[in-house]
């Protein structure tokens, strides 16, 4: 089993990947509304890298997200 912060989860990477691999783009790859845009630029960026880490363990693709969206901004640089 393995642990994420506090949460401990178990996982079939082989199939998670195989699962992304058939699936040709993600969400924001097929939207081009500014705010698509917008993270499709900055979607290395977006998470730390213990989160992308994270994901690499579990098998998924982070260029193929299945839901992006822009809620507002918060504060200058900071967007929900």
């Amino acid at each position: 089993m393995a642990c994420f912060g506090q949460w401990t989860y178990t996982v079939d990477r082989d199939a998670t990947a195989l699962a992304y691999r058939l699936v040709e783009k993600g969400g924001v790859d097929t939207c081009g509304c500014a705010a698509c845009r917008n993270f499709r630029v900055a979607r290395l960026n977006a998470f730390p890298a213990e989160f992308r880490a994270l994901l690499d363990q579990l098998g998924i693709d982070p260029n193929k997200d299945g839901e992006v969206y822009h809620n507002g901004r918060i504060a200058l640089g900071h967007h929900d």
